[in-house]
């Protein structure tokens, strides 16, 4: 049985989820969620695919793992706000964003 989610508990987005690239497929099998925004769930939502095949960023989300149809956080990336023209290869600039998708997180409230 999934564990639920409330205030009291301690939660761990490293211990108790997985992080995916979200695509459609990912959209159409989460359960609603909000993160108390209406322009970001509209977003999340409605505009993030279509974000990414624009090439203008690209959006993260982190399920649970015992129940990956509850998603609990997201993250949009978008590529004019990550600046790498100082770092010298390709692979610092993939730790970087890694770096910034460890710990940097928009929580969404699951149903």
């Amino acid at each position: 049985m999934a564990k639920e989610i409330n205030k009291d508990m301690e939660f761990s987005l490293s211990d108790d989820c997985e992080m995916f690239k979200l695509d459609e497929d990912i959209l159409s099998n989460i359960k609603p969620f909000s993160c108390g925004d209406e322009d970001l769930d509209d977003f999340f939502i409605n505009e993030a695919i279509a974000y990414e095949k624009e090439l203008m960023g690209k959006t993260y989300c982190w399920l649970l793992k015992e129940d990956n149809t509850k998603c609990v956080g997201m993250v949009t990336l978008a590529n004019a706000g990550i600046q790498t023209t100082h770092m010298q290869n390709n692979s610092r600039r993939k730790s970087i964003v890694e770096s910034l998708l460890q710990n940097v997180v928009a929580p969404i409230q699951p149903f």
